[in-house]
């Protein structure tokens, strides 16, 4: 029986080591089949984190896909209304292109018109334009009569011209213009006597008599061509007046002769223009404007003022902003007779200018680039025949 169990043992542990061994390869297979599902669930986990990711890229591409679509459908919505626009647009584009069509026949028709004018317009132009040379030459003709005419009127009433002009009093010449006899005049009455019958009774009733005179005294008048005769000329001036001629009358003022008759005496000059107080700025510029056409001309002429300290030589030749003198008068008609030559076809004109002061025997030039504020002294003596020649500025 032993042996019996010994050899069922050993059947046994035979078919425990073989039952093992199996059981040993299955463990192998199933550590393989194992180990194979891990790696086969270690690429799955990563295909899903990858597919995961994949998913969230994919989604934010379709969210910005999803943008690009609204915002398209947008540009798609904006496109259309503009095409709309457009089409309307283009409608009236068409419309206009239309009229304008229409326009453009009109204006070939009208242009048709216009050249035809133009050709007719043209012809009346040719001959304007050789009427206009015809008369440029006669205009240049009759300019050339009119200056050598001007020129003999000017020579005509004298190469020398003096015009005298009598200013206004100013309040200080008002209040002397008459001498205050009687002021200085002791009032004393002498006794009546048969040799002093004839002569007023006393001074007062002499400085009385002179009152009355100088009430009605005028120093200076300006008698008209016909105020005197002839022979009341020749009786007090000695000669006929000259008509040519304008007369000015300066009367010895009153005085006091002792109680003898008054005897005022009475001068006369003659001026080729008398120019009184009530004359202004533009009479005086009327009377000496055709020299300064003389000047433009090509005649040399001079023009100066002479008086006493006072007398309105400043305001004669120079004025003011509101009544101008002759120098800016003479000025203003130069250079607007140079822009009437100059627009003559060729003709230009040049101005030059020199300023000079003459005070006290000396000539100082108030141009010279060397001069300080009293102006450059020139060495030259005011009644020497020798010419300056320093014009330093010129202007176009």
């Amino acid at each position: 029986q032993l042996e019996d169990i010994a050899g069922e043992n050993k059947q046994l542990l035979a078919e425990m080591e073989s039952t093992k061994s199996e059981l040993k390869r299955q463990l192998e297979e199933w550590k393989a089949i194992a180990n194979d599902f891990e790696s086969k669930l270690s690429h799955i986990t990563d295909e899903k984190k990858s597919l995961a990711a994949e998913l969230e890229r994919t989604k934010d591409h379709v969210s910005h896909l999803q943008r690009e679509y609204d915002v398209m459908a947008e540009k798609f919505t904006k496109s259309e209304q503009c095409k709309q626009k457009s089409d309307a647009a283009v409608n009236d584009l068409a419309n206009q292109v239309n009229i304008l069509t229409s326009h453009l026949e009109n204006a070939k028709t009208t242009i048709t018109g216009l050249k035809e004018s133009l050709s007719q317009k043209q012809a009346y132009v040719d001959r304007f334009e050789t009427t206009e040379l015809k008369l440029r030459g006669e205009i240049h003709l009759l300019n050339e009569v009119r200056r050598k005419l001007h020129n003999r009127v000017m020579q005509l009433s004298g190469n020398i011209r003096v015009f005298v002009r009598v200013r206004p009093l100013i309040p200080l010449e008002l209040e002397q213009k008459f001498p205050q006899h009687c002021a200085s005049t002791s009032l004393v009455r002498r006794p009546s006597s048969s040799s002093s019958a004839s002569r007023p009774s006393s001074r007062g009733s002499l400085c009385d008599s002179l009152d009355n005179s100088a009430s009605t005294f005028e120093p200076i008048s300006y008698p008209e061509l016909l105020d005197v005769s002839a022979a009341s000329l020749r009786k007090k001036h000695g000669s006929f007046q000259d008509i040519t001629k304008q007369a000015i009358d300066v009367a010895e003022p009153p005085k006091d002769r002792g109680g003898l008759k008054n005897r005022n005496k009475t001068w006369r000059y003659y001026f080729d223009r008398v120019f009184g107080p009530s004359h202004t700025q533009e009479d005086v510029w009327t009377a000496s404007e055709p020299l300064i056409q003389s000047a433009v001309d090509g005649f040399p002429v001079c023009m100066f003022a002479y008086g006493q300290t006072g007398s309105g030589k400043t305001h004669t030749m120079i004025g003011d902003k509101e009544n101008p003198g002759l120098i800016p008068r003479a000025v203003d008609k130069l250079f607007n007779s140079k822009r009437d030559l100059e627009m003559n076809p060729g003709l230009r004109v040049s101005i030059k200018v020199e300023l000079l002061e003459i005070y006290n025997e000396e000539v100082r030039d108030l141009l010279d680039s060397r001069s300080g504020p009293d102006g450059q002294l020139i060495k030259l003596k005011v009644n020497s025949d020798d010419t300056v020649g320093n014009i330093l500025v010129s202007t176009d």
